[in-house]
């Protein structure tokens, strides 16, 4: 025993959370009754679904997107992908999970059938943006024109400083990123689409350091030009901020001129007065760029820059406090490779997508610190790491979910965003201290939720036909084909996957889930629980799971339509009417009772979902049986 009390392992536990604050945690190398406590504890602390900060699945992207609809469904503010760009060369390497260089229709159809799945779970404001390189690239523009219409935004040139040296005529060293929005109205009431100038905190700091040294001086004035001079890597419009105002301020003129080719109005035309002299200064010939109240306002402000005298025309200060950031130019040039990077992380991939350049445009397009950003393609986990490195950055909370179906999901994707967690900088597979903190990796605090969803393999692997299934055999391959898919599968193989049976005992559900290239399969258990939670697209708010003792699992959270929702799953055998009776009671979960707007239960029982008050007035429970509620949402057919 140790003289503060608690045991050995407890004081160790203590020491390592305190020492290691930001230690990743993988439970699903625990018990499942560790993980079923686990789950339990956090609920009392935390609403679970919003303090999840990341989701991984490992599936096959189109029908990953088809389970996320009802839960996320106009809640992404930026779908970020990178498919295959099917060429011939990639397929040769084998780059893609995918059989890259397909003809262009079938690269087109797998395409397609993504975006009609995707672009229903972008906000109002969501961006698609698409990396491509000039084998499909008109072919791209053409579908995003299909599917945005008016509201594709076009495309940005990524100059990746590398020219291809097998190319047989013209060598190319760029790639595109096309980019569309899902309602392109919201644009015009703000600059969404811009980003950070780069150097404007650096340009900031220097004038500080000269205003603190020197006043608000002429000499401060002058080393700052010509230090802004000196600055031969900054944009010219971050050199035209080479001015410090008697405020100590940064600023740079900016002409006032009425901007179209045709005249201003007539009330635009009215001169400025010199604040010295007292005299009109001149004009633009086509008029002022704002009406006279906005001038009045600008002049009130002193925002409006005059001459020594009258002979000068007036321009408008910029304050560059004011005016931090900029929009995203149509070029951005960027080379190099992250071969590097993810070998200091000790882990493999093949051309890894540069994380700066995907920092880059995510910074652009998931600007607002609450983004949740999606990609689909996921590789390496470039995203994942994009977003992580952005929230440490301008200490946001941005969330990511990104679906890969590739194996190296378990080898490469999880291992990273695990690693960049917990360290922003590593070296030969260790993690580096951070010069930010002196004492840590700058490290952060992150729950993840990872998925793995079964196959199309899988699920044939777990039919059952009966009938007549074997006659087919002499039928002619036309035929055989015919049958299987439009009876066979139907009507033979029906409740072979998941039947009412399946709900006595459904933490024990089951199927068969291969575990390698060769055939072999294992028998895996299957989570109904959380798979109903993403068919009735619900909030996860808490989950009291029971099941090794009791026999049940509870899940609160919020349907989509904002109704209160409680789902209670119990093995039948342990929970039957009276123990069922008695969790309702302890729960306060009656038709009298407006704790839940919608109540679901499985397995049969003897629950009022009706009483009659003293008064002669009803009360109603909403109680439904999750049964026929799961196989509607599992097996339900496109538009139902």
């Amino acid at each position: 025993m140790l003289g503060g009390g608690g045991n050995l392992a407890e004081h160790n536990l203590e020491k390592l959370q305190q020492n290691q604050p930001h230690l990743v945690v993988d439970t699903s190398l625990y018990p499942p009754r560790y993980q079923q406590k686990l789950l339990t504890l956090l609920s009392e602390e935390w609403d679970l679904d919003a303090n999840t900060d990341g989701v991984l699945i490992h599936s096959d992207n189109f029908q990953a997107l088809n389970l996320l609809q009802a839960r996320y469904r106009e809640q992404v503010k930026c779908i970020y992908i990178d498919p295959p760009y099917n060429t011939e060369d990639d397929r040769a390497k084998g780059k893609f999970i995918y059989k890259d260089g397909y003809p262009t229709s079938t690269w087109l159809a797998m395409m397609e059938s993504r975006l009609e799945k995707c672009i229903p779970l972008l906000n109002y404001e969501g961006f698609f943006a698409c990396h491509i390189d000039e084998n499909e690239h008109f072919t791209l523009e053409g579908l995003i024109k299909i599917f945005f219409g008016e509201n594709d935004l076009g495309k940005l040139v990524w100059d990746k400083k590398n020219p291809k040296g097998d190319a047989k005529e013209l060598s190319v060293q760029h790639e595109y990123v096309h980019l569309a929005v899902k309602e392109k109205s919201f644009l015009n009431n703000e600059n969404a689409f811009s980003r950070d100038k780069e150097n404007a905190e650096k340009i900031l700091n220097q004038a500080e350091k000269l205003v603190k040294k020197y006043g608000i001086s002429e000499k401060a004035r002058k080393e700052f030009s010509e230090w802004m001079k000196k600055q031969k890597d900054f944009s010219g419009g971050e050199r035209a901020y080479k001015f410090i105002d008697d405020n100590g301020d940064v600023y740079r003129p900016v002409s006032m001129a009425w901007p179209n080719k045709s005249e201003a109005p007539e009330e635009y035309f009215i001169p400025l007065i010199h604040p010295v002299t007292r005299k009109p200064c001149p004009v633009p010939a086509r008029g002022w760029r704002n009406p006279p109240d906005t001038m009045a306002e600008l002049l009130e402000k002193g925002l409006i820059l005059f001459g020594k005298d009258e002979t000068t025309q007036p321009n408008r200060k910029y304050l560059l406090k004011e005016n931090l950031t900029e929009n995203v130019p149509s070029i951005y040039s960027m080379g190099g490779s992250d071969d590097d990077l993810l070998k200091n992380l000790g882990i493999n991939f093949p051309n890894p997508k540069p994380i700066k350049a995907s920092q880059y445009f995510l910074k652009a397009i998931a600007r607002a610190s609450h983004s949740l950003v999606m990609d689909y393609f996921a590789g390496s986990g470039t995203t994942a790491h994009a977003v992580i490195n952005l929230n440490r950055e301008d200490g946001g909370n941005r969330k990511y979910i990104l679906v890969e179906q590739g194996e190296y999901f378990d080898t490469v994707l999880k291992p990273r965003v695990q690693k960049v967690i917990y360290s922003e900088n590593w070296k030969d597979g260790k993690p580096m201290p951070s010069e930010k903190q002196s004492d840590g990796f700058n490290g952060v605090l992150q729950i993840v939720k990872v998925l793995k969803l079964e196959s199309y393999e899988d699920t044939l692997n777990n039919l059952e036909l009966k009938g007549q299934a074997d006659f087919i055999g002499g039928l002619p391959e036309s035929v055989q084909e015919d049958y299987l898919l439009r009876y066979l599968l139907d009507v033979e193989s029906k409740g072979s996957l998941l039947n009412s049976e399946d709900f006595t005992h459904p933490f024990d559900y089951c199927l068969n889930i291969a575990t390698d290239s060769a055939g072999a399969y294992a028998k895996t258990n299957i989570d109904l629980v959380e798979t109903f939670n993403y068919l009735l697209g619900l909030r996860v708010q808490g989950i009291t799971d029971e099941r090794e003792k009791r026999g049940y699992v509870m899940v609160e959270g919020a349907l989509p339509n904002g109704e209160r929702c409680l789902i209670v799953w119990r093995d039948v055998e342990k929970m039957g009417y009276a123990e069922v009776a008695q969790c309702f009671n302890a729960q306060n979960i009656n038709p009298n009772s407006d704790q839940y707007d919608v109540v679901y239960l499985n397995g049969d029982h003897d629950m009022a979902s009706l009483w009659q008050n003293e008064d002669g007035t009803e009360s109603r429970l909403s109680l439904r049986a999750i049964e026929p509620e799961f196989l509607r949402l599992m097996f339900a057919q496109k538009g139902e």
